[in-house]
């Protein structure tokens, strides 16, 4: 039923000490903590980057297929690199989000039925083992900058402390890649691309012996058009 305003009144109130209870310096700290900013000043760098990636996951939560499909390959990257690359937790966490994301939409295309798949195609093409290897080790604690951590967060040589967030995310997302699997749709899509790129170079051969056995053009043309480089990928001359 409504809420009615006595309660509203003691939300409000209680509300207000949950953020604002202590003295000025625990009031401080607690502010940051519980309304999950950076804990720690040396952190606020990380906000913007986080923030972009966290719009990618938007982005790819919620886009449709066929516009995904055109940068899937980018946000494949980006996920590898930041897990590989970025000591700052919260820019971690936003890539772990957002391979999450990434995973979720590859387990719908084959919940809808891989005859119907746009990405799953293009997820092999972009290199999705990479990315498995990647969620793998930053499961684990590890990378993020150098010699990454062990399972309890204990620093090595180099890298950063790990951190339990980072590695839900990443288990997560595994657990997603793993679904696709079961289901078969990794070994379709490995199928599928191995299929598309022998009749492109088939139809690739079939151009250049077209041109070759060329009748009726003047000897300075069909020099020329020997001369072409042909575009495998695109079926066009450069």
């Amino acid at each position: 039923g409504a809420i009615d305003n006595q309660v509203k009144g003691k939300m409000a109130v209680g509300t207000k000490e949950y953020f604002e209870g202590g003295d000025e310096l625990e009031r401080k700290e607690m502010l940051r903590l519980k309304t999950s900013g950076p804990v720690y000043d040396v952190e606020e760098g990380e906000v913007g980057r986080s923030t972009c990636l966290s719009v990618l996951y938007e982005l790819v939560s919620h886009v449709n297929s066929w516009a995904l499909k055109r940068s899937l390959h980018k946000f494949v990257n980006i996920c590898v690199d930041v897990l590989r690359l970025e000591e700052g937790r919260n820019v971690r966490r936003a890539a772990g989000l957002l391979a999450r994301a990434l995973m979720a939409r590859a387990f719908d295309e084959v919940s809808g039925g891989m005859q119907l798949s746009v990405l799953l195609e293009e997820f092999e093409r972009a290199g999705v083992e990479r990315l498995k290897v990647a969620l793998e080790v930053a499961a684990e604690g590890g990378w993020g900058g150098q010699d990454g951590v062990d399972k309890k967060g204990v620093l090595g040589s180099g890298g950063v402390y790990g951190d339990e967030a980072v590695r839900v995310r990443c288990k997560e997302a595994l657990q997603l890649w793993e679904e696709v699997e079961i289901t078969g749709g990794w070994e379709w899509a490995q199928m599928r691309v191995k299929s598309a790129d022998r009749r492109k170079r088939g139809a690739a051969g079939l151009v250049r012996r077209m041109l070759k056995d060329s009748e009726g053009d003047d000897g300075e043309t069909k020099v020329k058009m020997m001369s072409m480089q042909l575009d495998e990928d695109e079926l066009k001359l450069k």
